[in-house]
C-alpha cells in the first residue's frame, strides 16, 4: 500500500470519491520513468481490479524533485490529525525526507510504510513496514530462481 499527501503542485491519482481522508496515501515519485510509473499503475490497478473496501491516494513528488518531496511531507505534517489516512506508504527521495517522514509519525502516529529506500537503525521506531528492494537479497533470489528453472 502506498499513499502520498498532497501539495498545491503534487499530482493527485485516487480511487477515493469522498472528501474524507483516504485510507491509504501514497507518496511517490512521479511516473515520468519506467520504475515510479510500474509502481503507480500496480497501486492503482491493485485498488480497482480487488475492489477493495479501502481508498488510495497518489500523490507524486515530481521526478525526485527536492523542493516538492518536502512540500508534500510537511503538508502532511501539517494536515490535522483527523483528515490524516489510515496508512501512508512513502519513497524518501533522501535523508531528510527520510526525517520528515518520521516528523509526520511523531506528529500524528499514523503507521507508515516506506517503499523502495531501506530503512535505517535511526527509522525502525517509527516505521510499521518496509516495501521495496534490497539488491543482495534480490540477487540471490534470483539466482535461485534460474537455478530452479533448470533443474
Amino acid at each position: 500500500f502506498f499513499l502520498l499527501v498532497a501539495a498545491t503542485t503534487a499530482q493527485t491519482t485516487s480511487t477515493n470519491s469522498s472528501k474524507s481522508p483516504p485510507d491509504i496515501l501514497f507518496i511517490v515519485p512521479d511516473r515520468s520513468t519506467p520504475y515510479p510509473n510500474g509502481l503507480h499503475n500496480g497501486i492503482l490497478t491493485s485498488a480497482y481490479n480487488y475492489d477493495a473496501d479501502y481508498s488510495v491516494e497518489v500523490i507524486d513528488y515530481g521526478n525526485y524533485d527536492q523542493a516538492k518531496s518536502f512540500a508534500v511531507l510537511n503538508a502532511a505534517i501539517d494536515t490535522p490529525t483527523e483528515q490524516q489516512p489510515k496508512v501512508y506508504c512513502i519513497w524518501p527521495m533522501d535523508v531528510e525526507s527520510k526525517r520528515l517522514a518520521g516528523k509526520l509519525f511523531e506528529t500524528h502516529r499514523v503507521p507508515i510504510v516506506q517503499i523502495n529506500q531501506l530503512p535505517d537503525d535511526w527509522e525502525l521506531d517509527h516505521l510499521v513496514g518496509y516495501a521495496g528492494p534490497k539488491d543482495a537479497e534480490r540477487a540471490g533470489n534470483a539466482g535461485e530462481l534460474q537455478d530452479r528453472s533448470y533443474v
